[in-house]
């Protein structure tokens, strides 16, 4: 299962975009009750048909036109565990897509649920779900509480694992900057860069949502020792000369150098000052 739309940065393309779970309302309401679908029978359906419902929005405000791939395969959600929300499951995002669709809500084209199918399902957005959707700007989004830590083998899928005293650890330190980072507001001041009526930032090719604030890490090959980098907030996919014209709190950011950084951290870890430039043999 993928989370392209939960991407820091989105190129404005025809070609579907597939679902994600990183946002969902700040109103905990039933999203789907409210524009004329059954109402959901228990929170977890609420929760994911909610978390489809926003996916939906993102993509209709990015272009009404825009499809959105899911996966009917029973096998894609395998391994989900320690990765997406507790309401990840195939009972709950059939029942939820299931729901919308029969209410009118969306567009439904459905392929062959098999893990060897070139193309995913699809949907999109009705003209009567955007009529009848209550959310109306990014302002009314809030991100999903997801993994901090996540773990995928050689071929980019996640594998569930189990906590430790380290991985808690990890976890831990992800999440205390992320609180740190909900206290700041960020903007950009760059040429051809606009926030339009839902509050998403846009230039001529880029799009990028502002409410996407949540870093987390990412171990690669099944191993603790492989990557660890941090993804998610939507900052990063920036060019370096976009970064350059952030403003944090309405203050201009800088970006420090510091020469021969790595090999100095480590002469400094033994106890040693370098001398010179370490790269020159």
């Amino acid at each position: 299962m993928t989370l392209a739309l939960g991407r820091a940065l989105q190129t404005r393309t025809s070609r579907p975009v597939p679902l994600t779970f990183s946002f969902t309302t700040k109103d905990p309401a039933d999203l789907g009750a409210l524009m004329g679908a059954e109402p959901a029978p228990h929170p977890k359906k609420r929760s994911a048909r909610n978390a489809i419902i926003t996916c939906l929005t993102l993509a209709m405000w990015h272009d009404h036109l825009l499809w959105v791939a899911y996966s009917r395969d029973r096998n894609r959600y395998v391994g989900l565990k320690n990765h997406m929300p507790v309401f990840v499951t195939f009972t709950h995002i059939m029942w939820a897509v299931g729901s919308l669709e029969h209410a009118g809500l969306i567009d439904n084209r459905k392929t062959r649920p098999s893990p060897d199918a070139p193309y995913q399902s699809t949907m999109r957005a009705t003209d009567l779900f955007r009529r009848s959707v209550p959310i109306v700007s990014t302002d009314d989004l809030v991100e999903t509480v997801a993994a901090p830590i996540r773990l995928k083998d050689a071929h980019k899928r996640p594998i569930a694992f189990r906590e430790t005293r380290v991985t808690r650890s990890w976890a831990f330190d992800v999440e205390e900057q992320n609180e740190a980072i909900q206290s700041i507001k960020l903007t950009i001041e760059a040429d051809g860069w606009e926030q339009d009526d839902f509050g998403l930032w846009r230039n001529d090719v880029l799009v990028a949502n502002p409410a996407r604030l949540r870093t987390y890490r990412v171990f690669n090959n099944g191993s603790w020792c492989s990557g660890g980098r941090f993804y998610g907030p939507w900052w990063q996919g920036l060019a370096s000369a976009v970064r350059r014209h952030l403003k944090i709190d309405g203050r201009s950011v800088v970006e420090l150098d510091f020469a021969n950084m790595h090999p100095a951290l480590l002469a400094a870890a033994n106890g040693n000052e370098l001398d010179g430039d370490p790269y020159i043999i």
